[in-house]
């Protein structure tokens, strides 16, 4: 299990706005995403750099406030082919 912030000075909308809306994150996170991030509705997001692409599932979002309170991504390591487990790849 792994955790993650970061500090923004923007206003909570467009922040928001920018995580939810792949029109946006494109811009700056992700290659491509299937649609917007809505709760328990599976996306898909894609990373051209890498060939990764992944599923991901927002299991809560709460407008203008938090955006999930998980999210659900999984794929293969590219390690793992190398003999690595996957708690060793994500570390």
């Amino acid at each position: 299990m792994a955790g993650t912030g970061m500090l923004i000075r923007q206003p909570v909308a467009e922040v928001f706005e920018a995580f939810v809306n792949p029109g946006i994150t494109t811009m700056f996170w992700f290659t491509k995403g299937s649609g917007r991030l809505e709760a328990g509705r599976q996306a898909r997001w894609e990373w051209k750099v890498g060939g990764v692409s992944i599923p991901v599932t927002a299991k809560a979002i709460e407008p203008k406030g938090r955006i999930f309170s998980g999210l659900v991504a999984r794929r293969r390591s590219p390690l793992a082919d190398r003999g690595a487990t996957d708690g060793q790849a994500y570390r």
